[in-house]
């Protein structure tokens, strides 16, 4: 059996299955079909990171965002052959509310077979840089997918995906900083500083953390943002933060606490 048959078997396996197939099941199918168990094994190696929190459905906006990205990036590859048929795989799935971490790993293993790879033949360097730049490209449509989410999960589901990229473009940095001035949930702006922070390379995450101070009526929100200006050396927040903390409803022992904080930014 070659890979396009193994994966298209391993599909159908998951189909049958409600793409939620128990470990019994899983063993007898691995023996009956061992070729399938590395696809499952590249699949779950994806799945991985995104197993923590629900993950939405699939809706219009999405669908319309993904498929635009998707055809100019089969439009600049010389072989779309397995990708065309992918997407009209995910098409067809919508009626099993398919979420996008299933997915995402079904389009990785796509590319992985689409490209020439196999279990037996380790992929050249340049055909590993492709496939992490896919992997990479599609974290980031999924989180700026998910900071639109109105549940409160999947706003944090997509902070961490944003952590767990490798390069992170000014789309990005934007979302996130807008997430940090607007979102309604403060443990969704606690994990955007902690992101921030990880990006203040960019000029634009560090300037995004420092204007988000004006915007805080959270506490926990500003005493984050003082400790993460402490970490950052970032003057300029200075007077900002005591500002902020000027604010009415804040009692005497929080003013205290970020008065102590800012005189400890260098």
């Amino acid at each position: 059996m070659n890979n396009e048959a193994a994966m298209l078997r391993l599909m159908d396996f998951l189909e049958q299955n409600e793409h939620k197939p128990s470990e019994a099941q899983l063993t007898e199918f691995f023996q009956a079909h061992p070729v399938c168990k590395p696809l499952w094994e590249e699949m779950e190696l994806v799945m991985e990171p995104l197993s923590e929190s629900r993950v939405p459905e699939p809706t219009d906006q999405m669908d319309t965002k993904f498929f635009e990205s998707l055809t100019q990036w089969e439009q600049e590859e010389a072989k779309p052959t397995w990708q065309d048929r992918l997407q009209s795989w995910w098409k067809a799935q919508q009626s099993f509310k398919l979420g996008w971490g299933w997915f995402l790993a079904a389009l990785v293993i796509g590319i992985w077979i689409g490209g020439g790879f196999s279990p037996s033949e380790p992929a050249s360097d340049n055909e590993m840089a492709s496939l992490q730049s896919e992997v990479q490209d599609l974290r980031e449509m999924m989180a700026l997918s998910l900071l639109q989410q109105p549940a409160a999960t999947q706003r944090l589901q997509a902070v961490n995906i944003s952590q767990q990229l490798t390069t992170v473009d000014q789309e990005v940095i934007m979302a996130l900083v807008e997430t940090l001035q607007s979102d309604p949930n403060t443990n969704v702006r606690l994990a955007t500083i902690d992101a921030l922070v990880a990006f203040a390379d960019h000029p634009e995450a560090r300037e995004g953390l420092v204007q988000s101070i004006a915007f805080q009526e959270s506490p926990m929100v500003l005493l984050e943002l003082a400790d993460a200006m402490v970490r950052l050396r970032e003057g300029s927040a200075k007077e900002l933060l005591l500002k902020a903390a000027e604010q009415q409803h804040f009692d005497g022992e929080f003013k205290e606490q970020v008065r102590e904080k800012v005189e400890f930014i260098m």
